[in-house]
């Protein structure tokens, strides 16, 4: 049954609410869905040879088993970021291809980050899952495919999901180099604000074992016409002290300045606020003193927030049979396949765990 449904994976509109972490143990995630589902395990296979394993063939197996008992578009996976005014924003940046050059972005790197909080009680959680599946798989792929996709037509499920999974099937790692591409660290004792925060491997549920990271960083670029020769890093870390959850783009310099003027101008930068929710936009103008010396000026947008939490929109959306927020299995699949070299390579422990001290910005040795 699992091989024949296997075949329905690529157009399949997968929106039954299933986050798109399986977990470190995916054959035991496995068998908890299925016993829940009342399904047999005669395919999963057991032991040492089992084919199931983290990464990108748990998602798959992990579609194949819901979709032995479910019908595809009974299936969901979801993502807290996936809200319908955060979709809206970034979909709308398009206007900026107009405004200040969109397809010509950045030479410095795009930079999608986030957050301040510590474990916040979630460490039995988080320690078998860290900051590369917790974060960047789950979410930050799935808001760098709203903002760098190609322009929407119509601002429906259907036009959306394609050019999210469009998006991501042209995402790879840099170089393809999954040691140079990414990062990973654990913070030590500190404090967050007013807040003091334990040693990481010293909280309730945590440990050392596991050589769990608190922040991760991975760079991948994206090639199609657009985004060739861009750098877009994607970070996620627990207990950083500036408490940014922000897209930074910062575009290319002005391959000329005209003659005349006193120096050269800034680079134009958009930065996108996830929490709470803003647009700025910075751009080049002329100095209040001297009409001929350029400096930079900010527009500023604070953007309404929904009266309903990020996951309440989503589920609204799910009852109602709207699939507009919901993960499509192979964008969910692509998220999986981005980062699995990844996390084999820290497994290999080919990349160095760094340390920084909670309430810190990062690893001091992260420039």
């Amino acid at each position: 049954m699992a091989a024949r449904n296997s075949r329905l994976r690529p157009a399949l509109d997968l929106r039954t609410t299933v986050d798109p972490y399986v977990g470190p143990d995916p054959k035991g995630a496995a068998e908890a869905l299925a016993h829940h589902l009342g399904l047999p395990m005669f395919s999963l296979g057991g032991g040492a040879d089992s084919k199931i394993v983290d990464g990108q063939a748990a998602a798959e197996a992990a579609a194949a088993i819901l979709l032995d008992a479910l019908a595809a578009g009974q299936v969901t996976h979801d993502s807290g970021y996936l809200e319908s005014g955060l979709a809206g924003s970034l979909a709308q940046l398009a206007i900026c291809d107009e405004l200040v050059g969109w397809t010509r972005a950045a030479t410095a790197p795009l930079d999608l980050s986030d957050e301040a909080l510590a474990l916040e009680g979630r460490a039995g959680y988080y320690d078998h899952a860290g900051a590369l599946r917790d974060m960047i798989q789950s979410h930050l792929l799935l808001v760098m495919a709203l903002l760098c996709m190609e322009e929407l037509a119509t601002f429906d499920a259907f036009e959306l999901r394609d050019l999210m999974a469009h998006l991501l099937r042209s995402t790879h790692l840099w170089d393809d180099d999954p040691v140079k591409a990414s990062r990973r660290a654990r913070y030590t004792a500190g404090k967050v604000g007013d807040e003091a925060v334990p040693n990481y491997v010293d909280e309730p549920g945590g440990g050392a074992s596991r050589n769990t990271e608190s922040i991760a960083e991975v760079t991948v670029e994206i090639r199609n016409a657009r985004w060739a020769g861009v750098p877009i890093v994607l970070r996620s870390g627990k207990a950083l002290g500036d408490g940014v959850r922000q897209i930074t783009v910062v575009f290319r310099r002005l391959a000329h300045t005209p003659v005349g003027f006193l120096n050269e101008p800034p680079q134009n930068v958009v930065v996108i606020g996830l929490t709470p929710e803003y647009i700025r936009v910075q751009l080049s103008t002329n100095a209040e003193g001297n009409k001929l010396e350029l400096e930079p000026s900010v527009l500023d947008a604070e953007l309404g927030e929904s009266p309903i939490r990020p996951y309440g929109e989503i589920l609204s959306h799910i009852l109602a049979g709207d699939p507009l927020l919901s993960v499509r299995g192979d964008v969910a699949e692509d998220c999986w396949r981005i980062v699995t070299p990844v996390l084999e390579a820290w497994a290999a422990g080919t990349v160095p765990m760094d340390f920084y001290v909670a309430g810190s910005a990062g690893p001091s040795n992260w420039v």
